[in-house]
C-alpha cells in the first residue's frame, strides 16, 4: 500500500505548486512502511502554522489540599499541617487516611510543590516558620523561612521548583513557632499545599 501511495506522489519527486494547490492532503509513511492520509487542515493544526489556530493542550494534573477550619499548633515543636480536604485532585493525590501528605501517583517523574501558611496574629514577638518536606526530610534549598513581629499575622509562600520523583514519594508542609502557647494556622486561601504534575510517562 505504501508503494502505491508514494507512486501517487510521483515516487517522492517534488510536486509543483499547482499540484499542491489542487491536493487535499498527503500520505505520511513511517519507518515501518505503514502509511496514512493526513489532510492539510489537520497538518496545519498539528504544526500550528496559523496564529489563529490554538492547538489543544494536555489537561492539568495535580492536587491542592486545604484547611476548612483553623489548626492549633503547639509552641516550640515542629508540626506537619493536617489537611482536611482538596478543592482540586485529579489523581487521588491526597487521602484522608494520610491527611498531612500529598503523594506522587504512579507514572509521574517530575513535580512542583507549592504551599502557603497564614498564622493568626499574636501579641508576642516570635519566630514563625514553615517549609515543605519530602518523605519526612527537609528538601535541600527549601529551608524553613519566616518570622513576624508581635501583633501581626505572618505568612509564608513556599515553592520547591521542579523535582524528580518516583511513585509513592510524598510531601508535607511543616511549621514551627515559639509564641509560648498554642497559635492557630488560619484556614483561608493563603493556607494550602499543592502538587503539580510536570512530567509523567505516557
Amino acid at each position: 500500500m505504501a508503494s502505491s501511495e508514494l507512486l501517487d506522489l510521483n515516487g517522492g519527486v517534488g510536486l509543483t505548486s499547482a499540484e499542491v494547490a489542487s491536493a487535499q492532503g498527503l500520505y505520511v509513511v513511517d519507518a515501518t512502511g505503514n502509511s496514512r492520509f493526513v489532510s492539510f487542515a489537520n497538518l496545519k493544526t498539528a504544526i500550528n502554522t496559523d496564529p489563529t489556530v490554538v492547538p489543544s493542550s494536555e489537561p492539568w494534573r495535580g492536587a491542592r489540599a486545604v484547611r476548612t477550619a483553623t489548626l492549633s499548633i503547639t509552641s516550640g515543636a515542629e508540626a506537619n499541617i493536617t489537611w482536611q480536604s482538596t478543592d482540586l485532585d485529579t489523581d487521588s493525590i491526597w487521602s484522608a487516611g494520610a491527611p498531612t501528605r500529598v503523594t506522587v501517583p504512579a507514572g509521574v517523574t517530575k513535580v512542583r510543590v507549592t504551599g502557603g501558611v497564614r498564622w493568626a496574629s499574636s501579641s508576642v514577638g516570635t519566630s514563625r516558620m514553615a517549609g515543605i518536606v519530602k518523605n519526612g526530610a527537609t528538601i535541600p534549598g527549601n529551608s524553613f523561612s519566616g518570622g513576624a513581629p508581635s501583633g501581626t499575622s505572618a505568612g509564608h509562600s513556599l515553592d520547591t521548583g521542579i523535582l524528580a520523583v518516583t511513585a509513592g514519594d510524598y510531601f508535607e508542609l511543616r511549621v514551627f513557632h515559639n509564641v509560648g502557647s498554642a497559635l492557630n494556622v488560619v484556614n483561608d486561601a493563603a493556607t494550602f499545599l499543592c502538587l503539580d504534575i510536570v512530567e509523567a510517562t505516557p
